[in-house]
């Protein structure tokens, strides 16, 4: 059992999210993976396990994990930054429509009196 739970492991440790952000369906995939993954894992009782293999695979599982965790930040960081740039996009559209329509107005009729 324990060489199951080893190969569980390292195949979660394999699974670089960073690596498929690019590629929605790639990404799509790892998640799936990594959610098997971890469903699998959930379902033993670690009890059963020897105590210095349960604290081997408790220190890979909380390596993994803080590195999925700073991905999860940097990936906040990039779209806050995306959402930001957006509306700088929106704002810059709006006022470049706003600047070609006063051009577009008549100019004003005025009357010479005197």
């Amino acid at each position: 059992m324990i060489a199951l739970l080893d190969a569980l492991v390292e195949r979660l440790a394999q699974i670089a999210l960073d690596e498929c952000v690019d590629d929605p369906e790639q990404l799509a995939a790892a998640l799936v993976e990594r959610q098997n993954i971890l469903a699998a894992l959930q379902r033993v009782d670690p009890s059963q396990l020897p105590e210095d293999d349960r604290a081997r695979l408790k220190s890979r599982l909380e390596a993994i994990r803080e590195r999925d965790e700073k991905l999860l930040e940097a990936l906040q960081e990039l779209r806050g930054a995306l959402e930001k740039a957006m509306e700088q996009l929106t704002y810059g559209r709006a006022a470049a429509r706003g600047y070609g329509n006063q051009s577009d107005t008549p100019s004003p009729q005025v009357k010479r009196i005197g």
